[in-house]
């Protein structure tokens, strides 16, 4: 999971504009935070191009970090390994990203 802190990257991408195969340019992303209707901005991010050439975006800007830690940690099931990602969120403490690998993934 890489977006637990700042969610995922539609919700930081306020307007696109883009030009279509066709030529046309198009506009994407409203000041309504839920605007009526269809949601093409979301549309449009998650084709990753394949809708139209992307040629400009607004996103959202975060203040950068005054601190950031990286932690590895090892646990003996997946089930022990959530409980401390629980525990730490209960803390108060939401991680930037987190990753779980099994023994296959670091064989």
């Amino acid at each position: 999971v890489h977006c637990l802190k700042y969610g995922l990257t539609v919700h930081n991408v306020l307007r696109v504009r883009a030009v279509t195969m066709e030529g046309e340019v198009v506009v994407f992303g409203s000041e309504a935070p839920d605007a009526p209707g269809l949601d093409l901005l979301a549309a449009m991010i998650g084709s990753e191009g394949m809708l139209a050439v992307v040629t400009e975006v607004t996103v959202r800007l975060i203040p950068k970090p005054q601190l950031a830690q990286v932690i590895m940690a090892s646990f003996d099931d997946v089930e022990k390994g959530g409980n401390a990602v629980a525990d730490v969120i209960a803390a108060g403490i939401i991680p930037a990203g987190l990753e779980m690998m099994d023994k296959p993934a670091t064989a």
